[in-house]
């Protein structure tokens, strides 16, 4: 009897695991799919040279990554999220200068690192190994 308490537990303790997993992985795609989107407008609006545009949607990207870094911080490196918001800073600084081809160099960039985050940290064999 006390060995199928021991086994249900483990068995339970697994399943909270795999669950939270998962639930982690769909938050961090949800948010850096949403911030993505930010990212690849910017991109369009300093292209056809619309620089208030670009810097509206910078900042509706910067407050969106306000809602998702103390989220992000609990889950991630925080050397990660530092690259982020370095990679905002000298963006919006590219866009006030309107330096398009400065700007498209950083929003990759931040797109690039927004993107790896999700496949970085999910719960797959991979990543415990």
């Amino acid at each position: 009897m006390h060995t199928l308490k021991i086994a249900a537990s483990i068995a339970v303790l697994l399943v909270l695991i795999i669950t939270a997993g998962i639930y982690t992985n769909h938050a961090l795609l949800s948010s850096s799919k949403k911030l993505e989107a930010h990212i690849i407008k910017i991109e369009e609006a300093s292209k056809s040279e619309k620089w208030a545009s670009a810097k509206e949607q910078l900042d509706m990207a910067n407050a969106l990554w306000d809602n998702t870094e103390g989220a992000w911080s609990v889950l991630i490196d925080h050397i990660e999220i530092d690259n982020i918001k370095e990679l905002f800073v000298r963006t919006e600084k590219y866009i006030e200068t309107q330096n398009q081809s400065m700007t498209l160099a950083e929003t990759a960039a931040l797109k690039q690192c927004i993107s790896n985050i999700p496949k970085k940290e999910n719960f797959n064999i991979k990543n415990i190994f």
